[in-house]
């Protein structure tokens, strides 16, 4: 097992990291070493290949000189007598010119730029470099000499004279100084210590840039010298003379027999390779250096925590459970110390655990037992040991049969040892015996325990002692019997209250739908009468006044029981709500106009506050919500003396606030409780004598079918608060009606429609047959459902208006009759209903009827519903329409008498009567007469109504 530390490993690490790393310095430092010794030899061969250039250059320019000057006619005469000029002209060209001269075959100089020593004869006839140029005959570079005329170490340059023959008379020569002879090379990125000149192929030094041995014109001892004239062309290392080893490159330069030569000293070549190669050792050290600190750092910040976390688990394995590592050290470490940590606390939770179920086990009510597999016990807690009757010492060890009875069935133990065999637990009862030998029933779940590969080693028991519990169970037995007979006499006993009370409902239902019917007919008759009577002029005073008393007591009567009906469809459950798009500002302009001439009437200031933006149209039940606030804008004026009364709405996300506070004279909290049970009137209203006691009741249901509460808020003599909300969310303006006026005919021509009224009433048979004959339907009536079965065989109308209740044959069993007859499924037939109830809509139509309208049925609605059916396209009078004249009207100035007549003359489509009516009011008011007059010559009696109610 390795056994080695943190650190060790690291530094390890480390030693494998730095061992590249020198590699990778070490052949750094020997690439640069080399290239250093690549560049060198570029340089130096590129300065000696110029020196080669810029001296070649100049040895030419001197030949062709030199060639020129020996065609010159008084060179060619060799008279010293006569020198030709020029050779002092030439002589002043260029420093490096020493001298030049021209001799004759022999070497004998005859003329000479430098004047001769003493005027004596110079001749160069001995001299080797005229030997040579003797015997090569054309231009030469001579060897190094010391130059008898000049006094100065040159190397004199040779050109031939000669004759028209071509034969050479004598030579032209012109002497290099040496020592002021300057290749013209880049020498200052040199080095100090270079050396660079030129080199005879014999080994005598030509020039060099400095000569501090004086050795120019000598064959140099060096092995310098020796190196350059063998290698001629190439680099090579040399010591020098001076003791400095220097590096050299040496190039030939062509017809002169010299050799180039630049040396730099090996030092300057590596010395920035050198300093490189320190630098970087130094770095790569540093950075071994600096990695071995970080290792023994790192080191030593992981093996502190780890050190740390070692010490609390050998303080847990001593039993210190409290201890626990610190969070300290790389993210890695506290990890580890966090898993130690939850580690701990998860056993101490599981200890925790552990002991609270043992104690949950030992402490338990229910006796628990472990046995194993031979059913041998080998635990029990108190409880068992308490319900055995038994020590533990004398049931641990034992088998379980100790606690047997006797008594239970074998069948039991059969199962329970199927049960367990098959690795499944038991339920069941048995019955055991005491040490005492008292015997108890015992309720047992026995459960196999398994290991995690399965094995079943144990089986884990509870016993409940129900001994007790039987017995209390048998007691139960006997009442639940005896409770059994009594809830199956009360169940007997409600079925029947029940089918009574239904049955009851079932007949109230019957008479109110009956005296909807009934009772209307014959107070139309009592009101039409009283008013008829009334227009007569020979009517007494006392009489007339009886008259006006039952007209009174009529309208009353009227109100009451249109109240009462409203009530029973409520409480029916037989009121729905239209929900439509609803002009709102239209709504509350109508509202305005009823209830501003009630107060001003009455002395009162009238007020609509509109409070926020409000919607111009919403979504709602338009005439439920008119007929409230008419209803509690009614009762504030009613019983408002003296102040004002207001409406105020505020809308709010989908939802309008309305109130009604007036300045009257309040309730008290105890009216406030009952004010909304049905014919319930406060101090006031009873003081006043009028009302049902019905309307706010109405007015409540009607809002909570809307979505909303009634609510008021008063105080004695400060007046009252009325408030509602409702959900009417906005929605658009819904699309116009093309020819809203009154309809005056058809479109299109060809046979007009046949049409079919079934009505038992003749007042509105009559007013239907009107409507339809002016606009040029083809109309037959009828009043009863047989009459209607005997017109549609011989006459086949397109459409039957169907009253649902008519003598001898209702419209239900006429309707299914006439769907049966040939041609009946193409007929449009619509329900018409005067009822206090809303038929059921589902059976009306599953008798047949194509759609239901309910009475009093407006003009424009009838002529809607058969132009929907029949695909008709109407034509329309250009007359103002009469709902914008109806928002003018005000009938707060007529006699409430009067009012009230017209208002059931609206309801009961009394044609003649309300014509009556109009014209007793044209002779006080003949506008609103001309109002009126227009209502009913478009049938709007609905609206006739609305602006008659007194609510």
């Amino acid at each position: 097992m390795n056994t080695a530390s943190i650190r060790t490993h690291l530094l390890l690490l480390v030693l494998a990291i730095s061992v590249p790393l020198m590699a990778a310095v070490g052949f750094g430092i020997y690439a640069d070493f080399q290239q250093s010794i690549t560049h060198s030899k570029s340089s130096l061969r590129t300065l000696a290949s110029t020196m080669v250039s810029n001296t070649g250059g100049r040895i030419d320019s001197a030949r062709q000189m030199l060639e020129r000057l020996a065609a010159r006619p008084l060179v060619r005469q060799m008279d010293a007598g006569q020198c030709d000029p020029v050779l002092k002209e030439l002589h002043t060209l260029d420093p490096a010119y020493a001298n030049t001269v021209y001799t004759n075959r022999d070497g004998l100089a005859i003329c000479s730029a430098v004047p001769r020593p003493d005027g004596k004869p110079v001749s160069a006839a001995q001299m080797r470099w005229y030997q040579a140029f003797r015997k090569a005959e054309r231009f030469c570079v001579g060897q190094p000499h010391y130059g008898p005329i000049s006094k100065k170490w040159v190397s004199v340059l040779s050109a031939p004279i000669r004759n028209e023959r071509q034969e050479m008379v004598g030579s032209v020569h012109l002497s290099f100084d040496l020592k002021n002879y300057d290749p013209h090379i880049p020498d200052q990125f040199l080095p100090e210590g270079s050396r660079y000149g030129f080199m005879s192929d014999d080994g005598i030094l030509v020039w060099r840039n400095l000569d501090p041995e004086g050795v120019i014109g000598t064959r140099p001892k060096a092995e310098m010298a020796r190196r350059i004239v063998e290698i001629r062309d190439g680099e090579f290392e040399s010591l020098a003379v001076d003791g400095v080893t220097r590096f050299f490159s040496v190039v030939p330069m062509p017809e002169t027999g010299w050799v180039a030569f630049v040396g730099v000293p090996v030092d300057s070549v590596f010395a920035a390779a050198r300093q490189r190669a320190i630098t970087a050792t130094l770095i790569a050290l540093a950075a071994i250096g600096a990695l071995l600190l970080l290792a023994v750092a790192i080191a030593r910040r992981i093996s502190r925590p780890i050190t740390a976390l070692a010490r609390s688990a050998h303080a847990v394995h001593g039993g210190d459970r409290e201890v626990r590592a610190d969070l300290t050290g790389a993210r890695e470490v506290v990890a580890v110390a966090q898993e130690f940590n939850t580690m701990l606390d998860t056993q101490q939770r599981n200890e925790a655990q552990l002991r609270k179920l043992a104690q949950a086990v030992e402490q338990s009510p229910v006796g628990i037992v472990i046995a194993n597999l031979a059913a041998e016990i080998e635990y029990v807690n108190e409880a068992f040991i308490q319900t055995a009757g038994r020590s533990r010492d004398e049931l641990i060890g034992r088998n379980q049969r100790i606690l047997q009875s006797g008594k239970t069935p074998r069948a039991t133990y059969h199962a329970l040892w199927e049960a367990l065999s098959s690795g499944r637990s038991w339920q069941g009862e048995t019955i055991n015996q005491r040490k005492d030998g008292s015997e108890y029933v015992v309720f047992s779940s026995i459960t196999p325990l398994r290991q995690p590969d399965g094995r079943i080693t144990h089986y884990v028991g509870t016993a409940q002692d129900i001994t007790e519990k039987k017995r209390m169970d048998a007691e139960l037995d006997q009442h639940r019997h005896h409770l059994e007979e009594l809830v199956s006499r009360r169940t007997s006993e409600l079925q029947i209250a029940k089918t009574q009370a239904e049955a009851a409902n079932r007949a109230k239902s019957t008479f109110l739908a009956n005296m909807s019917h009934e009772l209307r007919t014959p107070l139309n008759a009592i009101l039409g009468f009283a008013q008829l009577m009334g227009h007569d002029t020979e009517l007494g005073p006392a009489n007339r006044q009886r008259v006006e008393t039952i007209n009174r007591a009529g309208q009353h009567l009227l109100a009451l029981i249109n109240d009462v009906l409203e009530i029973a469809r409520i409480e029916a459950g037989r009121v729905m709500v239209q929900t439509s798009a609803c002009h709102l500002s239209e709504s509350l302009t109508t509202i305005e106009a009823i209830i501003r001439s009630r107060a001003v009437a009455r002395g009162l200031l009238f007020c609509v506050e509109r409070v926020g933006e409000l919607p111009d149209y919403v979504l709602g039940d338009c005439h439920r919500i008119e007929q409230v606030l008419i209803n509690l804008l009614g009762n504030a004026v009613k019983y408002t003396d003296q102040g004002s009364v207001l409406l105020r709405l505020s809308g709010d996300a989908g939802n309008i606030r309305f109130e009604i506070a007036d300045t009257g004279p309040g309730m008290s909290a105890d009216e406030q409780a009952q004010l909304f049970q049905p014919f319930y009137q406060t101090s006031t209203g009873i003081a006043k004598g009028e009302g049902t006691g019905l309307g706010l009741t109405i007015s409540r249901e009607f809002v909570r079918l809307m979505g909303g509460e009634l609510r008021v808020d008063s105080t004695p003599g400060e007046g009252c608060v009325f408030s509602f909300s409702l959900p009417l969310p906005s929605c658009p303006a819904p699309l116009e009606v093309i020819g809203q006026g009154r309809v005056i005919g058809f479109q299109d021509g060809g046979e007009p429609p046949r049409i079919l009224v079934a009505e038992d009433n003749a007042d509105s048979r009559e007013l239907i047959l009107q409507i339809l004959e002016s606009v040029g339907f083809a109309v037959r009536s009828v009043e009863n459902g047989q009459r209607a079965i005997a017109n549609f065989t011989a006459w086949q109308p397109h459409f039957i208006w169907m009253d649902m209740r008519m003598p001898e044959m209702d419209g239900y069993e006429a309707t299914r009759l006439i769907r049966a007859l040939p041609g009946g499924q193409a007929v449009k037939i619509v329900a018409l209903t005067a009822s206090a109830f809303e038929e059921d809509r589902e059976a009306i139509l599953a008798a047949g009827c194509d759609e239901m309208l309910h009475k009093p049925v407006a003009p424009q609605r009838l002529f809607a519903v058969m132009g929907d059916l029949l695909t008709l396209r109407y034509r329309y009078a250009d007359e103002v329409g009469a709902a914008s004249i109806a928002e003018d009207l005000d009938l707060s100035g007529l006699p409430l008498a009067l009012r009230g007549q017209l208002k059931a003359a609206a309801e009961l489509l009394d044609l003649e009567v309300a014509r009556e009516l109009i014209e007793t009011i044209r002779a006080t008011q003949p506008g609103l007469a001309h109002g009126l007059e227009v209502l009913l010559s478009e049938f709007r009696f609905d609206r006739i109504a609305t602006l008659c109610d007194a609510k």
